[in-house]
């Protein structure tokens, strides 16, 4: 309110406040002289001043304007608390109908998730069972082709006949020279094909030729004899991954280096088309078998893995560290053909437990328990995706998609981490979760926030004008001020006014921002941004007005950019420096130069025009008794600090 207004109506005032109640619309009326506004704020106060003689020229103690704020505020919710009951009948259907809808397009999203990561999933084992299909059927073709050489043929028949023979000449074959022109001829053949070993077993199931001079005349176990009697019959096969004790009467030393092996076998026939033994070629479980199930190990918990129909691991693990360190095996022995495939009940990787001594009181993972029902009951679906979380070998939640392949009597599983897939539902979740909290308390700030917004209603008003300038829209904040756009009253130029904020303008801080300004004031370069004028309002509030600038910062054109030009940067430090030389030269540093306080503009018809902003921590070196008193004050940006501005910073210069 002007000042000749406050005085008119305090004049006013005090005269009706004496005079009887009634009388008092027409005694204003009189002595406003029709000035409407005049005789409306005069009766506002009589209002409430409850017909008791009040004395403007005595504050109103803090107590009593609570009170009658109270008491307003109470009235007011009283009078309106019948009338929020409409709002509450059309707010709390329409907040259950969006809390539905959200509802429905939670599971529908969730829905959708499902069945991209289900496609995923089959993709991948698809793919990975193909190669592995296509793997087996051209190793197979290369031990067929081996067995019908001529020339491999006979060596291996004069290998039966000396075996048949004598037993022990099976042994001594090593020395023959069949069986050394045998090896010469194959030995070249395993680096390509990653074959490890050969052997040639007669019909009796003994070894009367290998690359592996502890095999010799060695015969089968029972479970190897059995297996061999579909070769005998014209038949070649893949053998699972296992160790080479599972199939010969062979104890290696020591036991811990038995790896397990992949077997390739065909039959061999001599001139007359009998069979007489059978070829065999060994791979190492862990090298080419594995590579093929490892190649799908997809993002970060991403795995494709092997198992047969005891349910154990027959290809390398992922996290082998893991299963080594959780003790499901020993670390001195591979997992392939050791690991049994059960649920322990718990997440193994935490190490907060230790892992049960005897897993086989647990169940197999679900999966595994799928594919090897399929095994017992060939009626059974042969594959499917589990998209619901279940836990793995290693006790993680995960879901995955499985496979039983009934020809080579191994199952195939691929998986991938609940997290990882469904880490997009946390966020959905979450959103969510904010969105009910923020419709539970809107319930509540709707039916008591009239007053509320009231009082917001009458601060924005009195802030729209500032002094000379009529503030427009606010375009940045900091940790001490507001920046707004605003326009002067009489020049109607665009200005940009900073005010500071109510809770750091304590008396020691407005004298050090406005004897800062004053120094930032007397820079006229024209890289350095003008300050036009400074000032407090009557409610106290410190304001600085300055050009208003229309570009960007150099913190948004690096974003954009990445990355400048010499030319350019240069063009530009070049600026910045010569408004920080005006500025050193009447002993004055800005304290807090870096890329957000630096503006590039496009003025005079220039692009890259600088503008050096934010003075408001500039010092003076030569007298700046104020922070010779806080010797261990720290002022600026810590990351564009220089090291003595942090190790002594009253002692910074230019």
């Amino acid at each position: 309110m002007q000042t000749v207004n406050h005085q008119r109506v305090k004049s006013i005032f005090l005269k009706a406040i004496e005079i009887p109640a009634e009388d008092r619309a027409a005694f204003v009326e009189n002595a406003s002289n029709n000035d409407r506004l005049l005789a409306a704020e005069v009766l506002s106060l009589l209002k409430y001043s409850g017909g008791n003689s009040l004395n403007l020229a005595t504050p109103i103690p803090a107590e009593a304007t609570n009170l009658i704020n109270f008491r307003q505020i109470l009235k007011k919710i009283h009078f309106s608390r019948f009338h929020q009951w409409p709002k509450a009948i059309v707010i709390i259907p329409a907040i259950s109908f969006f809390l539905s809808l959200g509802f429905w397009c939670h599971q529908e999203i969730r829905k959708s998730v499902q069945s991209i990561q289900r496609e995923n999933l089959k993709t991948v084992i698809n793919a990975d069972v193909m190669a592995f299909d296509t793997w087996i059927t051209e190793r197979k073709a290369d031990v067929q082709r081996w067995a019908q050489n001529k020339e491999i043929r006979s060596l291996i028949n004069k290998l039966v006949i000396q075996a048949n023979q004598d037993h022990d000449l099976a042994i001594k074959n090593w020395q023959t020279e069949s069986h050394r022109h045998l090896i010469k001829i194959l030995t070249p053949f395993f680096k390509d094909k990653d074959i490890v070993a050969f052997s040639v077993l007669d019909r009796s199931y003994m070894v009367v030729g290998s690359s592996v001079k502890d095999h010799l005349g060695k015969g089968l176990t029972p479970n190897g004899a059995g297996y061999m009697t579909r070769i005998f019959s014209g038949e070649s096969s893949f053998r699972k991954p296992s160790s080479i004790t599972k199939w010969l009467a062979y104890h290696p030393t020591p036991k811990d280096l038995d790896p397990a092996f992949i077997w390739i076998d065909s039959p061999v026939s001599n001139t007359q088309g009998k069979i007489i033994a059978s070829l065999s070629f060994a791979m190492l479980a862990s090298n080419q078998f594995s590579k093929f199930f490892q190649v799908a190990q997809f993002g970060q918990s991403g795995e494709t893995y092997a198992f047969n129909r005891d349910g154990c691991l027959l290809t390398q693990s992922r996290f082998n560290h893991q299963i080594w360190n959780s003790g499901l095996v020993s670390a001195k022995i591979s997992p392939i053909g050791h690991l049994k495939l059960k649920d322990p009940g718990f997440d193994l990787t935490e190490g907060k437990k230790k892992v049960p001594l005897d897993l086989s009181i647990y169940p197999f993972t679900k999966p595994v328990h799928l594919a090897l029902s399929r095994y017992q009951n060939s009626s059974l679906p042969a594959e499917g995706v589990i998209v619901e979380p279940y836990r793995n070998y290693r006790g993680q939640e995960v879901i995955g998609a499985w496979r039983w392949l009934d020809k080579y009597e191994i199952g195939v599983i691929t998986e991938l981490g609940a997290g990882e897939a469904y880490g997009a539902l946390f966020y959905l979740n979450l959103v969510f979760a904010i969105l009910f909290i923020f419709l539970f308390v809107f319930i509540h700030l709707t039916l008591f926030s009239s007053y509320a917004a009231l009082g917001l209603k009458r601060k924005a008003a009195k802030l729209k004008q500032l002094g000379k300038y009529e503030l427009l829209e606010k375009i940045g904040e900091g940790g001490s001020g507001i920046v707004y756009l605003a326009r002067h009253s009489f020049l109607k130029r665009p200005t940009a006014v900073k005010v500071l904020k109510q809770n750091v303008t304590t008396p020691e801080i407005l004298d050090r921002f406005e004897r800062e300004v004053q120094l930032a004031s007397r820079l006229t370069h024209f890289n350095t941004i003008n300050i036009y004028d400074y000032g407090r309002t009557k409610e106290g509030v410190f304001f600085y007005s300055m050009e208003y600038l229309d570009g960007i910062n150099l913190t948004e054109l690096i974003k954009v950019e990445k990355r400048l030009p010499p030319q350019r940067a240069i063009f530009i430090i070049r600026q910045i420096c010569a408004s920080l030389k005006e500025a050193h030269s009447q002993g004055i540093v800005h304290r807090d130069i870096k890329p957000l306080n630096i503006m590039l503009c496009y003025l005079g018809g220039e692009f890259d025009v600088v503008k050096v902003l934010d003075f408001g921590l500039v010092k003076q070196i030569e007298c700046d008794p104020q922070e010779r008193t806080h010797t261990h004050l720290i002022t600026g940006t810590p990351m564009y600090m220089s090291p003595e501005r942090i190790q002594s910073p009253n002692t910074v210069d230019t």
